[in-house]
C-alpha cells in the first residue's frame, strides 16, 4: 500500500475516532461532585480527543498536500493485530478486573511482545523471555501505581475497580 493511501485512511479513521471519543466522554459518570468544571472526569478525555483531532487533521492536510506515492509498510501486520486485540481485551477486562490489574497485564504483554519482535533469530534462541517478562511486569506494576496515584488520587479521575474485585471486597 502506498504511503498516501495509508496516511489518508489513518487520518480519516482517527478524526472519526476523536469525534466519537469527544461525544462519548460526555456520558462519563463522576464519582464525586466536582467543585470546579475542570475536575470532571470527562474533561481529560475531551482534551485528548481534541488533541487527537488536531493531529489527525494535520496528518490529513499533509497527506493531501504531499501525495506520497512511495510504497510503504502494510497497514495491517501481525503486530498491529496483536496490539488491537490486546487493547480490546484490556478495555473489556476493565469492567471485570479493574484498572490496576488490567493495566499491569496489558503493559507487560505488549512490552514483552514488542521486545521479542525487536530481537533477531539468534537472540530469540538465547533470550530468557520469562525473566524479561518478569522485569517488564515489575516495571508495569510501578507505572500502573504511578498512573493510579496521579489520576485516581491527585486528579480525582474515576478509575474502574472492576466487578470481580468489588465482589471480593464487599
Amino acid at each position: 500500500m502506498k504511503n498516501f493511501h495509508k496516511d489518508l485512511i489513518w487520518s480519516v479513521f482517527l478524526i472519526v475516532l476523536s469525534i466519537a471519543i469527544y461525544c462519548y466522554s460526555g456520558t462519563f459518570d463522576s464519582t464525586s461532585e466536582a467543585v470546579h468544571p475542570l475536575a470532571k472526569s470527562s474533561v481529560y478525555s475531551r482534551i485528548w480527543a481534541v488533541i487527537l483531532f488536531i493531529l489527525s487533521l494535520i496528518l490529513l492536510l499533509r497527506t493531501l498536500r504531499k501525495r506520497d506515492q512511495v510504497k510503504g509498510t502494510p497497514l495491517l501486520t501481525f503486530a498491529s493485530i496483536v496490539s488491537v486485540t490486546a487493547l480490546v481485551l484490556y478495555l473489556y477486562g476493565l469492567n471485570y478486573l479493574g484498572f490496576a490489574p488490567c493495566t499491569a497485564v496489558f503493559l507487560t504483554v505488549l512490552i514483552t511482545y514488542y521486545h521479542w519482535l525487536a530481537l533477531n533469530e539468534e537472540e530469540r534462541k538465547n533470550a530468557r523471555m520469562m525473566m524479561t517478562a518478569m522485569k517488564y511486569f515489575l516495571m508495569s506494576v510501578i507505572l500502573t501505581t504511578i498512573f493510579y496515584f496521579v489520576f485516581g488520587r491527585v486528579l480525582s479521575v474515576y478509575l474502574p475497580v472492576g466487578s470481580l474485585i468489588e465482589s471480593l471486597i464487599y
